[in-house]
């Protein structure tokens, strides 16, 4: 999912020293060949984007949101994410203009759904609930916002959005979430809509450190980069995660279960969203091959 959207960036106080803490996991390349090492980052605090630093998670170990994104199968989906053709391409900056404008297209489809989700998110909330209500409310703007900024991009690039129709991977992944939002209490809607946020902001930070790795640059695509590496959108996926903490805490042990299975199903669309895209699978390449 796209989300272009210039965030200003949050404040984000300076790290104190020590060397981040990392849970890694390897995923071979759209090829076949090279292996990509993804490191979750789950420090504690992150230095400022000038000095360099990765941007870092600040939840804790303890919270749900945590253990979710560390499930096993959801770091192998996270791994298998960076590790796909198309993000390996968009990375790189060799990633096909067409692909991209597809992608972009596709992604304004979903972003409107997504901003649907966050409202009936917030019908489903007693008037009481300032908390929770000020916070999905903030989280709908930046996707409003990020629709503006969406088509100007769009317009730039010369991208068609105006009467876009689904591909099977985009509508399996709307429709999931129009369930969940209809059918389903608040803590599913964020358990749903949390692995979009947190995976963005996971593969802006490790294309973002790769580069400084390598001097590299995602050339057309480095914008891309650098919104999802921002701190303003690190912040935005912590405001998510830290919803689905609260409206999931003492929930019992089925129902975690049940919260588990919506964030790994959508790491899933996620991941099916991105290979929709990959230059090897339109290329011919079997999907299981790539």
């Amino acid at each position: 999912m796209a989300r272009w959207l210039c965030l200003a960036a949050a404040s984000v106080s300076a790290a104190s020293a020590g060397a981040p803490l990392v849970l890694s996991t390897t995923a071979s390349d759209s090829s076949g060949g090279s292996s990509v090492q993804a490191d979750l980052l789950t420090v504690e605090t992150a230095q400022q984007r000038g000095a360099g630093a990765a941007v870092v998670r600040r939840n804790s170990n303890g919270t749900l949101s945590w253990k979710l994104w560390h499930e096993p199968r959801v770091e192998a989906l996270a791994a298998a994410s960076l590790g796909n053709g198309f993000v390996r391409a968009l990375a790189d900056g060799t990633l096909p203009r067409d692909n991209f404008a597809g992608y972009v297209a596709q992604d304004k489809f979903f972003l409107e759904v997504f901003s649907q989700a966050y409202t009936l998110a917030i019908t489903k909330l007693a008037d009481s609930d300032t908390v929770g209500i000020e916070s999905f409310s903030v989280l709908v703007k930046g996707v409003l916002d990020e629709l503006k900024l969406h088509s100007a991009y769009a317009a730039q690039w010369g991208v068609d959005t105006s009467d876009v129709q689904p591909t099977a991977e985009c509508a399996a992944y709307v429709n999931f979430l129009k369930h969940v939002a209809s059918e389903m209490d608040v803590a599913a809607c964020a358990a749903a809509m949390v692995p979009c946020m947190r995976l963005y902001a996971f593969l802006g930070q490790q294309i973002q450190a790769e580069a400084r790795t390598t001097s590299s640059s995602a050339g057309a695509y480095q914008e891309w980069v650098d919104t999802y590496a921002d701190p303003g959108f690190e912040e935005l996926a912590l405001t998510l995660e830290g919803l689905l903490d609260r409206y999931a805490s003492g929930v019992l042990a089925e129902r975690v279960d049940e919260l588990r299975e919506l964030y790994v199903k959508a790491m899933q669309l996620e991941l099916d969203f991105f290979d929709a895209w990959n230059p090897k699978r339109i290329e011919g390449v079997k999907k299981d091959e790539v």
